[in-house]
């Protein structure tokens, strides 16, 4: 403003330092943002590694050393992690089934996202589980790495291979044959004590007449109860439901559940084709039920 300063050496050098140290504070502010950016991106994805429900697992490309695991993988596999954090899988045992690291393993070193892979591992108990893997790149600390992970669906192909196992022994049943097959199959199937297919009496709607009684030592007599009073009245015309434990002092009016040593009773109701009740089918277990939901979604 005013009339041309002609600047002096010294006055050129003074404001070339200011304008140096404003292009410093200029950039310890981008890198300040950025770094802020980055943590919050850090605690982000150590929050979803440490609280997923599903396995995770870090291991190192070259050697397939384990760098860190989450919770989930150590409750499910029974590790502590100073047992598998350090190891290698190999070392572990994790893979059942070598072919199978194999595949995954050229599929990484490929550069490769891995998506959906079925695989058996196996945990420290020896129990080999089902599960289903997806795998990223990454590096950790200059070194390449992948990230797993791993959802347990043994209990889902489980359920997907009895409900084969029972359409392939139905596929050829017809009549009565059918009923004594399906009985048969369930008790198999749910590992039950004893498996039923009961028809509504037309002459008394209250009384139930069996059609196919599977017991674990074979074939049952067929037999006929009073509906009243017992598991089976909730389940006629309604839907599929269960009792998981302590179903004879539940019903206290059906004496055979306590007479048998009946524990848990899971039925579900047979429908005509007019959507009205002809009877139901029903498995009892003479021990209570962890995961009633397995047979509750088979029948």
């Amino acid at each position: 403003v005013g009339a041309r300063h002609e600047w002096t050496p010294d006055e050129e050098q003074f404001a070339a330092s200011i304008a140096d140290l404003v292009s410093l504070t200029t950039e310890n502010v981008q890198r300040r943002a950025v770094e802020s950016l980055l943590s919050a991106s850090e605690q982000r994805f150590s929050q979803v590694f440490r609280l997923s429900p599903d396995w995770m697992v870090v291991t190192r490309l070259a050697d397939g050393l384990v760098l860190e695991v989450n919770d989930s993988f150590l409750d499910a596999s029974g590790f502590r992690r100073d047992e598998i954090v350090g190891h290698t899988t190999t070392d572990k045992g994790l893979w059942a089934v070598a072919r199978q690291r194999e595949l995954w393993l050229a599929q990484c070193r490929a550069g490769s996202r891995v998506r959906g892979m079925v695989a058996e591992l196996r945990i420290k108990s020896g129990d080999v589980r089902t599960c289903q893997i997806s795998s990223e790149p990454v590096v950790v600390a200059g070194e390449d790495c992948m990230i797993s992970v791993a959802r347990d669906i043994t209990e889902i192909k489980r359920q997907e291979r009895m409900v084969f196992e029972i359409a392939q022994g139905l596929a050829a049943a017809t009549g009565e044959s059918f009923f004594r097959s399906l009985a048969e199959r369930m008790q198999q199937a749910v590992d039950g004590d004893i498996a039923f297919v009961g028809e509504i009496d037309p002459a008394d709607p209250n009384t139930i007449r069996t059609v196919a009684v599977q017991r674990r030592v074979g074939p049952g007599d067929p037999f006929s109860y009073r509906l009243r009073g017992s598991p089976c009245e909730t389940v006629v015309g309604q839907r599929v439901c269960s009792y998981p434990r302590g179903v004879a002092t539940l019903f206290p009016d059906d004496p055979a559940l306590a007479e048998n040593g009946i524990e848990a009773y899971v039925g579900a109701p047979l429908m005509n084709a007019k959507r009205e009740p002809m009877g139901l089918i029903a498995v009892l277990f003479k021990r209570p039920l962890e995961h009633a939901e397995l047979s509750v979604n088979l029948l």
